[in-house]
This record gives C-alpha cells, structure tokens and sequence, in this order.
C-alpha cells in the first residue's frame, strides 16, 4: 500500500511541474512577443525576441490573448489582443498580401474563409 501511495504522490508531483512548467513558458513566451511588438520587430523566430515554441504560441492564441496570421514564406504577424497593449502588432509583411492562415481562439481560419 505504501508503494502505491507514493507512486500516486510521484504522479502528481510530476503533473504539478509539467502545468508550471506551461504556464512559465506562456509567460516568457508572451513577453517576448510582447516585446517584438511594441518595437515594431518582425514576429519572433530567434535572438533578440525569440525563438518561441510553436505549441506555446498557439495556446496563447487559443486563449483569446494573441492573433497570429500566417503569410507566404512563413512571414508571421502577431497581434496582442489583450491587455494594455491591445492592438499592438508585430511587423507587417512587406508588400501586404492577405493571410493563409489565421490562428486565434478557436478558429483556424484558412485564406478562402479570411479573404
């Protein structure tokens, strides 16, 4: 019995690191997107501002705090969209185009939809 009883504990405890460890790269994620944007920087891929977890990003997305719209070339837009900072985005694609995919709360949106 004692065996198991620690097992369970061990389980959890593991579980408990794993949510903190989400919600502090949500946290440091967000910031560094944050930060691309009220400079006017490209969406984060590497140094300064980056590299962000993909997996991270769109949770973030899914939560209703962060726009993303996905462009030829992997060329990313990031708008928050809660917060002081509303409306502030990332550095927009050169040229302008319209989006392939746009990633915010629940929706994937494709282009067809978009346009």
């Amino acid at each position: 019995m004692m065996a198991r009883l620690t097992k369970e504990q061990a389980a959890l405890n593991r579980r408990r690191q794993s949510d903190e460890w989400v919600r502090k790269e949500r946290r440091r994620n967000y910031r560094l997107i944050l930060a691309a944007a009220r400079v006017g920087a490209r969406a984060p891929q590497s140094a300064p501002f980056g590299p962000l977890d993909s997996g991270i990003t769109a949770s973030l997305a899914k939560a209703g705090r962060i726009k993303i719209e996905v462009f030829a070339h992997n060329w990313r837009v990031i708008t928050i969209m809660k917060g002081c900072f509303r409306g502030e985005h990332t550095q927009r694609r050169p040229g302008g185009g319209k989006p392939y995919k746009i990633v915010y709360l629940d929706h994937f949106i494709p282009r067809r939809a978009a346009q």
